[in-house]
């Protein structure tokens, strides 16, 4: 039988699983071809590195010709793509996300203006890693929903056109001019989630004054370096999920921390805080919503404390103790568990050496507990691996209920430059 025979939903499946440059290679042979190829690629991330080595100039110029505008992510790396970004700007006018990454040519930046206007239904550009010699400018009329530019200058990029954002993420962006950015929030009140994480020049009081202006903040993503001048955590009336990194800038955490149960304990449904120093008189609030804690490196970090937490976070789902739990013992480990009725996944990696007896009277508890959801162990546990891979026999019952995942996961511990969260 020959292909032209199949009905489209034959096509479908068959094309689905070819590579890239195959796919781009069939959208050439005929229009009922090309017709199921546009609804594939407009699925697909294109990256035009991987393209442009297995397709000649020839080929994509053909194919975008007759099917560019059905194409919606376009990935560009360094100046070495430059040829072949230039070609989707001039036939995918339908393009909704483009990521461009370690980009300095100025060329470059023209192409990319000629794409920005050009795009009416463009909704998310990432910059990572990028030198803006140019102004670059985003049609206001485009409705641009998310911004992301990291470890870039933005001094040549007009920030003031942006009415419609809901995603806007600056982190590590230098020379950011406090006022202009202060504008840029008053002009996207519909603004969702911020991360102004190593934002140096983002650290004044007006700045957070703005910020608590915002009624539709939900998640933002700070450092402490945020706190410089201030010690005030603005209070945003709907947030659910803030995070903030530690560097090396002296604050009172205590205090802080304080803010934050005190403003956002009702609400709030995702803590995560990085290189964090707690003390004796922490005090935890109920949290009435919080189903995932992230204390990674803290300090001051003991049984008493871990009971604080399980007190206070009843509907705790995700917790993630990476490099905290030096202090915690085999006991406070069990208490901790025992408290928590709703927890299905916890991160201790670099801890405790626990013993393989603790291990099996986790699993003994979570078998008396009677819920469903298994219970997920992240840890570089030389005795807990060892005894999970043997599976003694009298044991096995435990491990419908338990599991664990060893220290060669993806999940790390964060240096101050990186960012690692729970998914």
């Amino acid at each position: 039988m020959e292909l032209l025979h199949l009905n489209d939903d034959c096509l479908r499946h068959l094309f689905t699983n070819l590579p890239l440059a195959d796919k781009f290679r069939v959208g050439c042979v005929c229009h009922r071809f090309a017709g199921v190829i546009r609804e594939l690629i407009g699925k697909e991330k294109i990256q035009l590195g991987i393209v442009g080595k297995q397709l000649s100039l020839e080929e994509l110029t053909q194919f975008l010709f007759a099917c560019g505008d059905a194409v919606r992510h376009v990935t560009a790396y360094r100046n070495c793509d430059f040829v072949y970004f230039a070609i989707f700007a001039k036939h995918c006018s339908n393009l909704e996300k483009v990521e461009i990454t370690q980009a300095t040519f100025s060329g470059y930046w023209r192409t990319l203006q000629k794409l920005f206007f050009s795009c009416k239904s463009l909704r998310c550009v990432k910059l990572i890693d990028c030198r803006l010699k140019e102004n670059i400018f985003i049609s206001p009329e485009q409705h641009l929903e998310s911004l992301h530019i990291r470890k870039s200058s933005t001094e040549g990029m007009c920030l003031l056109d942006f009415r419609n954002l809901v995603d806007l993420n600056l982190e590590f962006c230098l020379h950011i001019d406090p006022e202009r950015f202060q504008n840029m929030l008053e002009s996207n009140e519909m603004l969702k989630t911020l991360n102004i994480r190593g934002c140096r020049s983002l650290t004044n009081d007006r700045i957070g004054h703005a910020l608590a202006k915002h009624k539709n903040i939900e998640e933002i993503t700070l450092d402490n370096q945020f706190f410089y001048k201030t010690d005030v955590l603005p209070e945003f009336s709907n947030l659910k999920r803030i995070r903030i990194f530690g560097r090396n800038v002296h604050f009172h955490h205590d205090f802080l921390f304080k803010q934050l149960c005190d403003k956002h304990s009702g609400n709030l449904e995702s803590l995560e805080l990085f290189s964090w120093e707690f003390s004796d008189n922490t005090e935890w609030l109920p949290f009435q919503s919080l189903t995932k804690l992230t204390l990674v490196g803290a300090l001051y970090f003991n049984d008493g404390f871990l009971e604080k937490i399980s007190t206070a976070c009843k509907l705790l789902e995700k917790a993630d103790f990476r490099g905290s739990m030096a202090d915690i013992t085999d006991k406070g480990l069990l208490d901790f568990i025992r408290s928590s009725k709703n927890l299905n996944y916890l991160d201790i990696r670099d801890s405790n050496e626990y013993d393989e007896e603790t291990f099996i009277t986790i699993g003994k508890i979570r078998c008396g507990m009677g819920s469903t959801k298994q219970l997920i162990i992240a840890s570089n546990n030389s005795k807990w691996t060892k005894l999970t891979r043997s599976r003694i026999t009298q044991h096995d019952e435990m491990f419908k209920f338990l599991k664990l995942i060893s220290s060669h996961g993806r999940k790390r511990v964060p240096t101050p430059n990186a960012q690692c969260t729970i998914d």
